[in-house]
């Protein structure tokens, strides 16, 4: 039976988390390979503290992560955080780099997700889980 290290990477969903996906301020959903909206107000900073704390991380999308890397190397703060990316081969499921930011449009086994879409589960499923189902909105719902 092989062992592994224990997963020290926090993984970070792009849409939403990273740049607003036009969610707000606009008439509709971003959701080709190449449109985006707006980079989130200290995602690069909060990421940037992450990697410092020790933790490798990992960006995930369903979008293409090639067009991805390209839209955050093109912006400011890349230069202004020394921020590195790379996009990971899709069997890649352990990410150790804590130097270079991954990117994939698969799963990777994380110590942690941060989403926008997320539901903290408890390991119960009762009746306030499923009211949470019921009534969730992601946060830029919350702000229109």
């Amino acid at each position: 039976m092989a062992k592994y290290k224990v997963s020290n990477t926090v993984a970070f969903d792009f849409d939403g988390v990273i740049h607003d996906n036009c969610y707000y301020g606009c008439n509709k959903i971003l959701d080709s390979d190449s449109d985006f909206g707006k980079l989130i107000d200290g995602a690069f900073p909060f990421i940037k503290k992450v990697q410092d704390l020790g933790f490798n991380v990992v960006i995930m999308s369903a979008r293409k992560k090639r067009a991805i890397k390209k839209w955050l190397k093109n912006m400011p703060e890349t230069k202004k955080y020394n921020m590195k990316f790379k996009c990971l081969p899709f069997w890649v499921r352990r990410y150790y780099d804590n130097s270079v930011v991954g990117i994939t449009n698969t799963k990777v086994i994380a110590k942690m997700y941060i989403d926008d879409r997320a539901i903290c589960f408890n390991g119960k499923f009762t009746k306030d889980l499923l009211k949470t189902v019921e009534k969730f909105h992601p946060w830029h719902k919350k702000m229109m």
